[in-house]
């Protein structure tokens, strides 16, 4: 009796399962990305703009979006088969935050004071 009391969440409309198909395509798609970005940007003298044009165009693929409105939050380049949610502002704005936070973190790992 009281397994019938209690609410069951729905499963069916749980698309995190969906996830795992996906999986294997993303990681092409963030190696071809890597790969493409590496070579276009070896002419590049600059290091640090060399290295963030490199992080921000695999944070573009890879930078977290909503979708679906029901706090599922996916790669941008998965998000934009939901492209009834999807927010190109939105995925350049945490595109652009993920970027400053991974070439400050290695600025500050790079410029570490040598013993």
């Amino acid at each position: 009796m009281a397994l019938i009391s209690l609410p069951l969440p729905a499963l069916a409309s749980d698309p995190t399962g969906l996830m795992v198909i996906f999986l294997p395509g993303l990681v092409f798609i963030v190696v071809g990305t890597l790969a493409i970005s590496y070579a276009l940007t070896t002419t590049i003298q600059h290091y640090w703009l060399q290295f963030t044009l490199r992080v921000f165009s695999v944070a573009l693929v890879v930078s977290p979006m909503q979708v679906v409105g029901a706090n599922y939050w996916w790669p941008n380049i998965i998000a934009i088969f939901f492209n009834e949610h999807f927010n190109i502002l939105q995925a350049l704005f945490h595109s652009i935050i993920i970027t400053a936070i991974a070439v400050f973190t290695w600025w500050i790992v790079k410029n570490q004071t040598r013993i």
